[in-house]
């Protein structure tokens, strides 16, 4: 549970970032699933499997700020004693004032993934969710994230057996502007840099689409 920095040029360990706990309220084992740096590259945000958000200063290691996003975590204490879900992506907003992360809603089977995609967006200066989509028609986890450089909406990409494509427009605090399915499960995207088109990768496939509007 420890996100560790490196002078990129040089190779020089300059951090080890410990603020998430190493096992979860159950007393299994935690897992940390995503790290993003900010546009300035002056702050890192972390995620964890029980839905803990940490943002450090990259300068000097400090923590910042912690939000809690708890509904992305899923814990059977009867059939299976086993948890999924977990906080899998985060991305920093063009400004650099807005932090989203995604995950999975809740989950009644916990062998499959089957609760709703999640995304919860934070202003993490003031530590409060501003932004919270829950309720759409795709299962899964959200695996990647990505803003329009000017953050006019936001881009969330993931799947459960098959994949797909979710558009938020931050004008709305619930629901999508736009819904795509994926012929994968998606795992990471890129956007290009004029926010015209969207790649991505998944289980043996690379896809792209055009966005027009």
């Amino acid at each position: 549970m420890v996100c560790r920095l490196w002078d990129a040029e040089s190779g020089k360990l300059l951090h080890e970032l410990r603020g998430h706990d190493d096992q979860t309220p159950n007393h299994y084992p935690s897992m940390l699933y995503a790290c993003a740096f900010s546009p300035s590259g002056e702050q890192i945000a972390t995620v964890d499997r029980v839905g803990k958000i940490v943002v450090w200063e990259v300068a000097s290691g400090k923590q910042l700020a912690t939000m809690e996003a708890p509904e992305n975590y899923t814990w059977d204490p009867r059939q299976r004693r086993h948890s999924i879900g977990g906080l899998r992506s985060a991305a920093f907003s063009p400004d650099g004032k807005l932090l989203a992360v995604g995950g999975m809603g809740q989950v009644g089977n916990i062998d499959h993934l089957g609760g709703k995609a999640r995304v919860e967006i934070f202003d993490w200066q003031k530590q409060q969710r501003t932004h919270e989509y829950g309720d759409g028609e795709f299962k899964g986890l959200v695996e990647t994230l990505a803003w329009h450089p000017k953050g006019e909406w936001l881009a969330a990409a993931g799947g459960d057996n098959s994949g797909w494509l979710i558009f938020f427009d931050l004008a709305y605090q619930k629901g999508a502007a736009k819904n795509e399915k994926a012929p994968m499960h998606i795992h990471e995207m890129a956007l290009s840099e004029d926010a015209d088109q969207i790649w991505a990768v998944g289980h043996g496939k690379l896809v792209s689409w055009e966005i027009s509007g």
